[in-house]
């Protein structure tokens, strides 16, 4: 139903320009409902990931002539996935760009190289280990050489593995032979703390605050947050 109704209304490109009813035909083609569902494996999210309503990165916009209608809003943008989330790949689209996943925040299409599979000795391994909240927006987490895994922000969660005075050892996915491997981290207090935190106002203002002054983003545009997504990420790390 979304595909057919999204791709019936066409609307605008970011150039301005109109989308005609080829836009529409090409995208159904891509994504082979009939096919539905083609694949079936669990995965892992490498980074993270714009969730999208059709198989594109580009944007359908409905007009620009005043503000809710353009760029910052665009239609096919739903939320955005934060990495090392578990999501089931359900469907792929026929030029294998794209996978179309059941994740913790709803199914949406994925761009395929933000996922990796998953076998079973992970996933139990994934599962059973208590989790740590990232605290903070832009904490890089890197290997035990020093080299560069990927970028997690507030709302992000990973499994806890070990602790002490300094910090927190995290698992981290990464892509090893088309499967996922996991990755230890090593991370600061004020980086990532054991889930859940203690919800107090103290501790709620220490999150919220460096938010102050973000720029909204629709669905995680341009790497920013919009209302639901600012909620989930302030409340995960307690729990909620």
């Amino acid at each position: 139903e979304i595909l057919e109704s999204l791709t019936a209304r066409t609307g605008y490109g970011e150039n301005t320009l109109a989308l005609g009813p080829e836009w529409g035909a090409r995208l159904r083609a891509l994504a082979e409902a009939e096919a539905y569902p083609n694949a079936g494996w669990p995965g892992l999210t490498l980074h993270d990931g714009d969730l999208r309503s059709l198989p594109t990165r580009r944007p359908q916009l409905k007009g620009f002539g005043h503000a809710g209608e353009g760029l910052a809003f665009a239609r096919l943008q739903e939320s955005r996935l934060p990495p090392g989330s578990p999501v089931w790949v359900c469907h792929a689209s026929r030029d294998g760009a794209w996978l179309f996943c059941d994740t913790p925040i709803g199914s949406h299409w994925l761009a395929a190289e933000k996922v990796v599979r998953v076998d079973d000795e992970l996933m139990r391994r994934w599962r059973s280990a208590p989790l740590a909240a990232i605290l903070r927006d832009g904490t890089g987490l890197r290997d035990q050489q020093g080299r560069f895994i990927c970028q997690a922000d507030l709302g992000a969660l990973l499994p806890l593995v070990g602790q002490d005075g300094d910090g927190l050892t995290l698992l981290a996915p990464q892509a090893r032979a088309g499967q996922a491997d996991a990755v230890t981290v090593n991370l600061t207090p004020d980086q990532a703390a054991p889930l859940p935190l203690a919800l107090t106002p103290s501790a709620l203002a220490r999150l919220a605050a460096p938010l102050m002054g973000q720029a909204y983003g629709w669905g995680g545009s341009f790497g920013g947050r919009d209302c639901s997504a600012l909620v989930r990420d302030l409340f995960l790390p307690f729990g909620l």
